[in-house]
């Protein structure tokens, strides 16, 4: 049958172009988004930024927050944790199976690569306040108070 012939076809295409075949961005690569048109192409690329602003822009109320109170209870440190090793993972691996980084590569993956790299910029932000809030802080008070 003809739609089994089909998708067979497109999962060869998608198998291609994942990361586990090893294969990097090529010239067939190119070919293939090319084929994509460009209304498409600009929309996907639009909301791709957009997320990856939303993304960056949801931790730095929180940041904000925890700098005026000087506190940050309430929050889950497990959760940063998890968030901070779940974008270094998310983006070591749009860079670690190989491609060839060329304009091609940056333009279709800079979006998520600054958003990753951004949002683990601000966990470690959060850690860090953490830290300072719950542990360095707690302790220069109480030396403080003893050295008086």
């Amino acid at each position: 049958s003809s739609s089994s012939g089909s998708s067979s076809s497109t999962a060869r295409v998608l198998l291609s172009l994942s990361p586990s075949s090893g294969n990097t961005t090529s010239a067939r690569d190119c070919r293939l988004k090319a084929t994509i048109p460009a209304s498409i192409s600009i929309a996907g690329d639009t909301i791709a930024w957009i997320s990856g602003i939303l993304y960056f822009g949801a931790r730095i109320p929180q940041i904000w927050r925890n700098y005026r109170r000087r506190s940050v209870e309430g929050l889950a440190l497990g959760m940063f944790l998890s968030a901070m090793c779940g974008n270094l993972c998310y983006g070591l691996s749009v860079l670690l199976p190989g491609p060839s980084l060329n304009k091609h590569f940056f333009e279709s993956t800079l979006a998520y690569i600054v958003g990753s790299l951004c949002v683990l910029a601000e966990s470690f932000i959060i850690i860090m306040q953490f830290a300072y809030y719950q542990r360095i802080l707690p302790w220069l008070r109480k030396r403080r108070q003893y050295k008086v």
